[in-house]
């Protein structure tokens, strides 16, 4: 019979690696923050903000931070909304035509209406990260 022991949040524990003491709740945070190797696990695309663990930090971060300028709306990539948004540049072409749209579903969508013979194809993106095309 499989027992486990239930712990209160604010109960301490000890790490079985340092020995360190620390509340149950934020044993994940000392195993990050004091035993993981790689410290910039999630990063901002568009800045050196970097933290071991909680990706939902560095969400909220480029919300907060890299949001548009132009409307002052909160926006997660920035680049992309004032591509889409502010400048209308289609960030998704056909390869066939000069049919494009901000959404790649719209670009498949017309492949496979105006050229059936080749639905193979994926839509040619524009987008750019860095100096490279993705």
């Amino acid at each position: 019979m499989l027992t486990s022991e239930i712990y209160q949040p604010d109960q301490t524990i000890t790490c079985a690696e340092c020995g360190m003491e620390t509340r149950h709740d934020k044993r994940q945070d000392h195993v990050f923050f004091c035993h993981l190797k790689e410290r910039r696990l999630f990063e901002c695309p568009f800045c050196d903000f970097a933290l071991p663990a909680f990706s939902t930090v560095v969400h909220r971060h480029i919300i907060k931070i890299h949001g548009c300028h132009n409307c002052e709306k909160e926006v997660v990539n920035p680049y992309r909304h004032i591509a889409e948004v502010h400048m209308k540049i289609n960030l998704h072409e056909c390869p066939h035509c000069s049919y494009g749209s901000y959404g790649g579903r719209a670009v498949k969508n017309h492949i496979s209406r105006y050229h059936p013979d080749d639905l193979n194809c994926k839509p040619l993106d524009n987008l750019v990260v860095g100096t490279e095309r993705v």
